[in-house]
């Protein structure tokens, strides 16, 4: 029921996975109350909503829209859980496999670790970079030693040689926790085995799970292991690296705790599939430019391999509240060989308590088909979602673009790996100047690129989403041009893009200069020859998830006659300190300075003038230099380096020392902020008249990394300054990750005169997470001088705070005490997680004094007759004769079931199986409202 928010969100900079947003830290004119948020009211006895038609919004940086189907949420106190369905709409690669709920479509229920490899794993026992000897982090590493060199015995050459064999790892590996649809990366640098953020955050890192700025716990031990078998042609021998085998291991959810004391439990099942993969290959021609009689061009080496899945699948997700969702997996998989792969096909949610379904979802699918209807081949199906049907409504259904994929693996897709039309029969592209003077065509496509998209999404009500795409000029893959929003009755609402120049940082390298030895006697000349292989050795794209990148773009609204919106979008994160050219080093962006909204530009049509007019303007700017760029706190940077033989060692008469290439990389943690935000607001009458509120925002304590000051000024000079100081300011013992707002001073500057309009003071409990215990409110009737009110340090705060608000020992509103000074008292039930008494005019002793049983209501199995028994003692006992006593009983899970109010008269109300309300009773039985739904195909 209640809802406490955290102040340190709701007021200020967290501790987040990406750069938090002013607009969030700070209410307008400073005044937002700094009160523990709950909601009170008691969910709404009106018709069930449904999910009305789209609005979907659209990553304007990358282009692609952000769709989403919501399945059910889980709540707890303080944290929620949403469980969806998410569809990137950017295109669909040839290579591709689908989820278990179809092509492009994910199931997002909690989190996973996931791990992007860089040289070895770093899961290896006794291996990866955090088993390698130290790398130095400063200066160059020696690539040269001559045949009269003592190079075996020399430390130096054994750090390169194991390196350059893969014997030891110089790489780190870069960490992705996906908590509950939100992304922490993390390294860990060698000594002591430190785990970095990507950006600087506040959180608890282990090699399996993470505690976040709310002292919310993740846990991840469910193993997925994924072995690649690797069989290798055209080699002359087994060469230095070459594994018959590589592992990689991503590790799903098991386990959610919060501070409250509530938990989320996962159960998998276990089962085995396995498939091949895209041919990797290399092939050579000799650099015409250099020596004559050279050996013959080294044949094509191309390296096959099967991918075997040790999967998992979410079989159960249970809460401490007594909600469980069963998934069940009933649609044999055509698109992989393994009768054990199949889809999910449905949910059922139900309480643990009473066993009664909540929920009940379907999902169907179709597929893809390649190589015709009857095909048995799994390269030639692939799995599509067609619909989720929520028991009493109408399903979603969904349409995509009827251009055919090919066969998975097909040689037919462009440099990014989307289809494009092409008829290859290899990978390699062609590069003349280089003299591979034959290839594929592995150019982008305008139209193939939109194969198998989806196009529609109709929703239980009627309502229709329908997208229009268009490739991403520069690259591929595909960018949102027109979303058309169509209610079943109605104007439909239409938006459209137009984008700048695409951003596109890297290129297309698939060649590296490749040496073999003539040997005459004791002469040894260095034959150059190109390699080429099928993939890049480059990241294609510059945009958060490796597609485009826009600085530019412009969104229209119904048409291009109502109005437009600019925006302006930062754009770079660096290549990680990479120097281009073999052998190629991972590319580990700075991502977080990328696609931060710089400018925010509105404009309208004003026909009297046949003209645009300006509507408003916000311009940002942040902290975003790190690296050697960055000099304050919260800054760390790692350096990593690819090493690769550039000349082996030769003995006998055409001896020589070996050679290596070197590439340095660098993964960097960097604390960033926004700094400033400036609104100018144009006068509609006149647009040369404006008005301008400049706000600038400062973090004055590393440790907490919060908002301290947010300073308001604006055009005629003066200005509001809020400051925060948060429980780490006030108590220097507060170890605990959440760091909640515990005191909030608002301040008017005017002429250089000073005055205090407002304080609030929040005591809390020295726990993990939020635990309110009072909130407090300056009682003052003018402003007064900020140093004749003295700062809370933890203990009684000045006599001139008044007592707002208390709070149970767990953190739930207790009383609050109204404008016209009377007191309302709460008492909760349900393992508390509803409101279940509001007595008006009464103080907590005084309710706690009337008898009742706090067991019987807590209790979620105790029945609502019993419940009623227990909340008639508060109402009928002769102390409450001046309170106002209004009681609830609820169907958890699902809704009110009844509320008495202050005069005694009872309201009931009843629900389907669906848990729809459908009616509802007065307090002699009569029918006030009936409900019923019907839905138009």
């Amino acid at each position: 029921m209640e809802n406490l928010k955290s102040l340190a969100i709701i007021l200020a900079t967290s501790a987040a996975m990406a750069i938090p947003s002013p607009g969030r830290a700070q209410g307008p004119g400073g005044n937002q109350s700094l009160a523990p948020r709950f909601s009170l009211a008691q969910p709404s006895p009106e018709a069930a909503a449904i999910m009305k038609y789209g609005n979907i919004p659209v990553d304007l940086y990358s282009g692609v829209p952000n769709i989403a189907i919501p399945l059910y949420t889980i709540q707890l106190k303080d944290f929620e859980l949403p469980i969806t369905l998410t569809y990137h709409a950017g295109g669909i690669k040839v290579d591709e496999i689908a989820s278990n709920v179809g092509l492009g479509w994910t199931l997002n229920y909690g989190g996973m670790l996931t791990s992007q490899v860089h040289g070895l794993s770093d899961y290896e026992v006794n291996g990866g970079w955090l088993g390698a000897p130290t790398l130095p982090q400063t200066g160059v590493l020696r690539t040269f030693w001559t045949q009269f060199d003592a190079y075996e015995t020399d430390p130096e050459y054994l750090f390169m040689k194991d390196a350059a064999e893969g014997v030891i790892d110089t790489q780190p590996d870069l960490f992705y926790f996906n908590l509950n649809g939100k992304t922490v990366r993390h390294f860990f640098s060698q000594s002591p085995g430190s785990a970095h953020t990507m950006p600087f955050g506040r959180f608890d890192i282990t090699s399996n799970s993470i505690k976040d700025g709310d002292d919310v716990t993740y846990t991840f031990g469910q193993e997925e292991r994924t072995t690649t078998n690797l069989s290798y042609s055209g080699y002359e021998e087994i060469g230095i690296g070459m594994r018959p085998s590589v592992q990689q291991s991503a590790y799903y959810i098991s386990g959610i705790a919060t501070p409250h004391g509530e938990s989320i439990a996962y159960t998998y099942d276990n089962y085995d599939y396995s498939f091949t993969n895209q041919v990797s290959s290399t092939r050579y021609v000799h650099v015409t430019s250099g020596p004559t009689g050279c050996p013959i061009v080294p044949t094509t080496k191309s390296t096959n391999s099967t991918s075997l899945v040790n999967g998992k699948r979410v079989k159960t997700i249970t809460t401490s509240a007594g909600v469980r969702l069963t998934f069940t997996y009933g649609h044999v998989r055509q698109d992989i060989a393994s009768g054990a792969a199949a889809a999910l096909t449905g949910i059922v949610v139900s309480n643990t308590n009473t066993g009664a379904v909540l929920k009940t979802i379907t999902l169907a699918y179709d597929y893809y088909r390649s190589c015709g209807t009857t095909s048995t081949d799994p390269d030639c199906n692939r799995l599509k979602l067609v619909s989720v049907h929520v028991a009493g409504e109408m399903p979603y259904t969904f349409d995509y673009n009827t251009t055919a994929l090919p066969k998975r693996l097909s040689f037919n897709q462009d440099h990014w790996g989307y289809f494009n039309n092409a008829s290859n029969s290899v990978l390699f592209p062609t590069d003349v100047p280089r003299g591979f003077t034959s290839g594929a065509n592995r150019n982008a496509h305008n139209t193939a690129v939109a194969a198998g998209v989806l196009l529609k999404i109709t929703y239980p009500t009627g309502g229709t989403t329908e997208f229009q795409y268009e490739r991403n000029p520069s690259s591929s893959g595909l960018r949102a041009a027109r979303i058309t929003d169509s209610p079943l009755v109605g104007v439909p609402v239409v938006r459209h893009y137009q984008y700048g120049p695409e951003s596109q940082y890297y290129f297309p390298a698939y060649y590296y200069l490749f040496y073999k030895d003539k040997i005459e006697g004791s002469t040894i000349t260095d034959c150059p020859y190109y390699a080429q292989s099928v993939s890049s050795f480059t990241p294609l794209g510059n945009g958060h998830a490796g597609g485009a990148a826009y600085s530019r773009v412009r969104e229209y609204v119904d048409s291009d006659t109502k109005g437009y919106t600019d925006y302006r979008y930062s754009i770079d994160g660096g290549s990680g300190g990479v120097s281009w050219g073999y052998p190629y080093a991972p590319v580990v962006k700075s991502f977080w300075v990328e696609g931060l909204l710089l400018e925010k530009s509105a404009y309208r049509w004003d026909a009297s003038a046949s003209g645009w007019k300006p509507v408003s303007r916000e311009v940002n700017t942040y902290k975003t230099a790190y690296g050697s760029a960055a000099t304050g706190p919260n800054e760390f940077t790692l350096r990593g380096v690819a090493i690769a033989y550039r000349k082996l060692p030769m003995y006998g008469l055409a001896a020589r020392g070996p050679e290596f290439d070197v590439s340095f990389y660098e993964m960097h943690s960097s604390w960033s902020y926004p700094t400033r935000k400036v609104e100018t607001f144009f006068d509609p009458a006149d647009s040369t008249k404006r008005k301008t509120v400049d706000h600038r925002y400062y973090y004055d304590n590393p440790n907490h990394i919060q908002l301290t000051r947010h300073v308001i000024n604006n055009s005629l000079g003066d200005s509001l300054i809020v400051y925060n100081r948060y429980m780490q300011d006030v108590q220097p013992t507060w170890a605990h990750l959440s760091t909640p707002v515990a005191e909030r001073r608002t301040i008017r500057k005017t002429g250089g005169t000073e005055r205090l309009v407002e304080g609030e003071i929040v005591s809390y409990q020295n726990w993990p997470g939020i635990f309110p215990t009072s909130y407090r409110k300056l009682a003052i009737t003018s402003p007064v001088a900020p140093s004749s009110v003295p700062l809370y340090t933890g203990g009684t705060p000045d006599s001139r705070y008044e007592q707002r608000e208390s709070y149970t020992y767990n953190g739930k509103l207790l009383s609050s005490l109204k404008k016209d000074g009377i007191t309302t008292t709460y008492v909760w039930g349900y393992g508390g997680e509803y409101v279940v008494a509001e007595v008006k005019n009464a103080l907590p002793a005084d309710v706690s004094g009337t008898g009742f049983s706090q067991s019987v209501l807590t209790n979620v199995t105790s029945t609502e007759a019993a419940k009623e028994a227990e909340l008639a003692k508060i109402r009928n006992h002769a102390s409450m004769k001046k309170a106002e006593v209004t009681t609830y009983t609820f169907k958890p899970s699902v809704g009110m079931s009844s509320k008495t109010d202050a005069t005694g008269r009872r309201t009931s109300y009843e629900y389907d199986a669906y848990g729809r309300l459908v009616r509802v009773k007065d307090h002699f039985g009569n029918v006030l409202e009936d409900y019923r739904y019907n839905y138009r195909p």
